[in-house]
């Protein structure tokens, strides 16, 4: 046997090693997630506390007791007094469903592997997120290769501030997407916050600071995930990167990557640092709100 083919099924056993490997920890968190979610609705009362309509849909709401031996503090979970804003500042929105709903094997492949979509609430109705959404195939090589930020403004999406449209029925009738999701911008997603943290604080605002950093530098959107982190981002890899440098510059630890490979939707929801406080699913067409009761 020669040294190249030694050499080439060595390469293969590893990618199949690796592929493997990362299958087992894919399907070992999604039931890690699943139990997480069934615990949080399980501590609501079976029957809804109140019915409201969003964009003409009912949504029932469910409250969840707080346990402050979990690190619930004391703070809303909404923007607004009419729930229809979720998170505050600081808090990180999630879904597992990937933005590809109408390409067979790869909706499945990332809302599995990695999840959908991750954003940084930074004030009442504003959120920052990173976005490769709209790139062609020559941006996104061009993009990958693309040494230092985008100053010249030349690629079409990168990292984005915009209003908070997690619950908001925004996609019309046009959109090729609009009756997998009735109009809304998914159908479920997870909100979870920081422990221990007040309103007020100074460990969010270098979350935040940094996030707005990449943002008005127009750093780049990481198609390649680990393989060149420099000037890019992916979606849960800036808000994981966020609350990393509040690591690397203050003596509170926050992890949102605890495996330290690739940063998935899974990964920050089953951070030991961080706890649920909303939690939206669709079951049979209806959309169910689970929420940590408001502050006494």
């Amino acid at each position: 046997m020669t040294k190249f083919k030694r050499a080439m099924q060595l390469i293969l056993l590893a990618a199949t090693f690796g592929i493997a490997f990362s299958f087992g920890i894919a399907v070992f968190e999604d039931a890690r997630v699943k139990t997480v979610f069934s615990e949080f609705m399980g501590r609501a009362n079976s029957d809804p506390t109140f019915i409201q309509q969003i964009g003409g849909v009912d949504h029932l709401f469910f409250e969840v007791p707080r346990e402050t031996t979990r690190g619930e503090g004391n703070l809303p979970v909404f923007s607004d007094e009419a729930k229809t804003i979720p998170g505050i500042r600081g808090d990180i929105l999630l879904t597992q469903e990937s933005p590809f709903p109408g390409v067979p094997f790869v909706d499945w492949y990332i809302s599995y592997f990695f999840g959908g979509h991750a954003a940084l609430v930074t004030g009442p109705n504003r959120t920052l997120e990173a976005t490769g959404m709209g790139s062609s195939v020559g941006e996104i090589i061009k993009s990958s290769f693309h040494n230092g930020f985008d100053n010249d403004g030349y690629f079409s999406r990168n990292i984005v501030q915009s209003a908070n449209g997690w619950m908001r029925r925004f996609r019309g009738q046009s959109d090729p997407h609009f009756e997998r999701f009735n109009g809304f911008f998914r159908n479920s997603f997870v909100a979870v916050r920081t422990k221990d943290r007040g309103y007020f604080d100074e460990n969010i605002d270098i979350a935040i600071d940094y996030a707005t950093r990449a943002y008005e530098n127009q750093a780049l959107y990481n198609f390649i995930f680990f393989l060149n982190t420099r000037y890019r981002y992916y979606c849960t890899d800036l808000v994981s990167r966020a609350f990393r440098e509040v690591s690397r510059t203050t003596n509170r630890r926050v992890n949102l990557n605890q495996d330290g490979f690739i940063t998935s939707v899974n990964d920050i929801i089953l951070s030991s640092d961080v706890y649920i406080t909303i939690l939206l699913q669709t079951v049979n067409g209806i959309r169910h709100v689970y929420f940590l009761a408001d502050p006494m």
